[in-house]
């Protein structure tokens, strides 16, 4: 009975953190109120314009001397892509 507790707990918990890393992404206007926005320019998510959640950064030749780099939530990723 106890093995079969701890695995419920261990389950919860694995269950738990793909709930916390697949999320959307951060919403900004929280963050905003104890930080500059130009210091979160960098972290914006491209699709959603938000902070990005596990940031994937795009590359392609096309864009490759532009010099910014281009970042993207991997949620906002999943879903633009479907």
């Amino acid at each position: 009975m106890l093995s079969l507790n701890m695995e419920r707990e261990e389950k919860k918990v694995e269950n738990e953190k793909e709930i916390f890393f697949s999320s959307d992404c951060y919403n900004k206007d929280w963050i905003l109120l104890t930080n500059n926005e130009q210091k979160l320019n960098h972290l914006i998510c491209c699709i959603c314009k938000q902070i990005a959640n596990n940031a994937v950064e795009l590359q392609c030749d096309e864009h490759q001397n532009d010099g910014k780099v281009y970042l993207v939530g991997e949620e906002c990723l999943q879903v633009y892509l479907k």
